[in-house]
C-alpha cells in the first residue's frame, strides 16, 4: 500500500497533535478500560487537533497571500503611475515591461506597444544619436543617458531624456523616459534671450564705441580749447606784465618830467617872486602883500606837484625799498589816522633790489594799506619786512574786522587779484588769511631773490 502524500506532508503536524493529546491525557489522567474505544477516541481527538492546526495554517497562508497581493498592487501602481516612463529594451530596442506613463508618452496602449521597437518612435534627427546610445548601454556597465525627439502615434512631437542601464547578462536594459519638452522650451527661450542679449550687447558696444570716439573728439577739442585758453591766458598775463611795466615806466617818466620841467620852472618862479617880495617890502606894501600871496600859491603848487610825483613813483624808491615803505607808512598815518608800524631787520636787510622787484613790493604794500583804510575798520597795522635764506619776506597785519568769506571771489576784487598777479610775476607766493585770535587779516608775501636781483 502506497503512502498517502497528504499524510506524508502532514506527518510533522500529526506528530505534534499526538504529542499534544498525550500531554492532555496525562494532565487529565484518564482511565480507559476498553482499548478500541480509547483508540477511536484518540483518533478523533488527534483529527480534531489536526483540523484546528490546518485551519490556523490556512488562515496564516490566506493572510500572507493578501499581504502579497496588496504589495503587488502597490508596487504595480508605483510602476504604472510613476511620473516617468519605465520600459525594458533588448539589444534591438524592442519594448517590453511598459508602464502606463510610457504608453501615455508614446500615445498607444501597452498591448499595442509590446514587441515594437522604440526606435520607431524616435525622430529622424535623433535616430543616429539613439542608436549610439543603445549601443553604449550594452557595452558599458554604467548608466547611459541621451536626449532625443520622440513622435507619438498621432504625430505629436516632444523631447525626452532616456536613461538606461543593462542587466548583468547584457541581454536587456531597463530604461527611464522623461518628458523634457518644457525644459527644452525653457532652454531655447534662454538661448534666444542670450542671443538677444548678445545682440543688444553688440549694439550697445557699438554705441559705446561711437560715444567713446565722440568723447575722444570732445576731449581733444576741449584740450585744444584749453590749450588756446592757456595760451590766451599766458598772453594776457604777459600783456598785463607789459602793461604794468609800461605803466610804471610812464609813471616814472611823467614823474621825472614833472620834477625836471614843471618843478624846475616853479622853483625858478618862486626865486623870482621871492626876490620881488623882498624888494617891495618897504617901497610898495600892497605889491609886497600880493607877492607874498603869490609865494604861498607857488609853495602850495610845489607841494601838490611833490605829492603827484610821489603818487606816480616815490622818489625815495631811488634811495631804496625800505626808505620808500617808510615814507608810505608816514603818508598812510597822516591821511588815515591809523597807527602803522614798520619792522625791518636792518642787520640782514642791507642789500639793494632790482627796480622791478622793489617797485612791485612797494605797490603791494601801497595796495594793502589802501585796502586796510577802506575796508578793515582797523586801528593798527604792522608791516614786517625781512630778508630770508629763500628771499624776501613781507607781512602786513591789521587788527580790523577781517575779510568776509567769499569776498575774495567777487568779480570786482581787483586789489587782491592785482597783488596776486604782481607776486606771480616775481615768482613768489601770496596768502591772505583771517586771524582767529583778536581778529584782523594777515597778508603774507614770499618772493625768491636771485643773485642778479640782490
Amino acid at each position: 500500500m502506497k503512502d498517502d502524500p497528504k499524510k506524508k506532508i502532514d506527518l510533522p503536524m500529526r506528530r505534534r497533535a499526538e504529542a499534544t493529546l498525550m500531554h492532555q491525557q496525562k494532565l487529565r489522567s484518564l482511565s480507559m478500560t476498553d482499548y478500541e474505544v480509547r483508540k477511536q477516541f484518540h483518533e478523533l481527538q488527534v483529527n480534531q487537533i489536526e483540523l484546528e492546526m490546518q485551519n490556523n495554517a490556512l488562515n496564516e497562508l490566506q493572510h500572507a497571500r493578501l499581504e502579497i497581493e496588496a504589495g503587488l498592487k502597490r508596487y504595480t501602481e508605483l510602476f504604472d503611475f510613476a511620473p516617468v516612463g519605465y520600459v525594458t529594451l533588448d539589444r534591438a530596442g524592442t519594448l517590453s515591461d511598459i508602464n502606463l506613463t510610457s504608453a501615455q508618452l508614446l500615445g498607444l496602449d501597452r498591448e499595442r506597444l509590446a514587441g515594437r521597437q522604440l526606435g520607431f518612435f524616435v525622430g529622424e534627427n535623433s535616430q543616429q544619436r539613439f542608436k549610439n546610445f543603445l549601443s553604449n548601454v550594452f557595452e558599458s556597465n554604467v548608466k547611459e543617458s541621451c536626449e532625443v525627439e520622440l513622435i507619438q502615434h498621432d504625430g505629436s512631437r516632444f523631447f525626452a531624456q532616456i536613461e538606461a542601464i543593462a542587466d548583468k547578462y547584457k541581454v536587456a536594459c531597463h530604461a527611464v523616459l522623461k518628458d523634457i519638452t518644457q525644459r527644452k522650451i525653457a532652454e531655447e527661450a534662454v538661448i534666444k534671450a542670450h542671443e538677444q542679449l548678445e545682440a543688444r550687447v553688440v549694439e550697445r558696444t557699438a554705441d559705446l564705441v561711437y560715444a567713446n570716439e565722440q568723447l575722444k573728439l570732445e576731449i581733444e577739442e576741449r584740450k585744444r580749447v584749453e590749450e588756446e585758453l592757456r595760451q590766451s591766458k599766458e598772453q594776457l598775463r604777459q600783456l598785463t606784465i607789459h602793461q604794468e611795466s609800461v605803466k610804471e615806466g610812464e609813471r616814472k617818466r611823467i614823474a621825472r618830467e614833472i620834477h625836471d620841467d614843471l618843478g624846475q620852472n616853479l622853483l625858478a618862479l618862486r626865486i623870482d617872486v621871492s626876490m620881488f617880495h623882498a624888494r617891495t617890502a618897504n617901497a610898495h606894501p600892497k605889491l609886497h602883500e600880493r607877492a607874498g600871496a603869490t609865494l604861498q600859491i607857488i609853495d602850495a603848487t610845489m607841494k601838490s606837484i611833490r605829492a603827484i610825483i610821489n603818487n606816480l613813483r616815490p622818489s625815495t624808491l631811488d634811495i631804496g625799498l625800505q626808505a620808500a615803505i617808510e615814507w608810505q607808512v608816514k603818508e598812510f598815518e597822516r591821511r588815515s589816522g591809523i597807527g602803522c608800524k614798520l619792522l625791518v631787520d636792518n642787520k640782514n636787510f642791507d642789500f639793494s633790489l632790482d627796480d622791478h622787484v622793489a617797485t612791485g613790493i612797494f605797490r603791494i604794500v601801497q595796495e594793502s594799506l589802501t585796502n586796510v583804510s577802506r575796508h578793515a575798520n582797523a586801528s593798527q597795522v604792522n608791516i614786517k619786512l625781512q630778508r630770508e635764506k629763500e628771499g624776501l619776506f613781507l607781512q602786513v597785519i591789521d587788527n580790523g574786522v577781517g575779510i568776509p568769506q567769499g569776498c575774495r571771489r567777487k568779480a570786482n576784487s581787483f586789489g587782491l587779484i592785482g597783488m596776486q598777479e604782481r607776486v606771480s610775476q616775481m615768482g613768489g607766493v601770496l596768502s591772505v588769511a583771517n586771524i582767529e585770535e583778536g581778529g584782523g587779516t594777515a597778508l603774507t608775501v614770499s618772493i625768491p631773490i636771485a643773485a642778479g636781483n640782490a
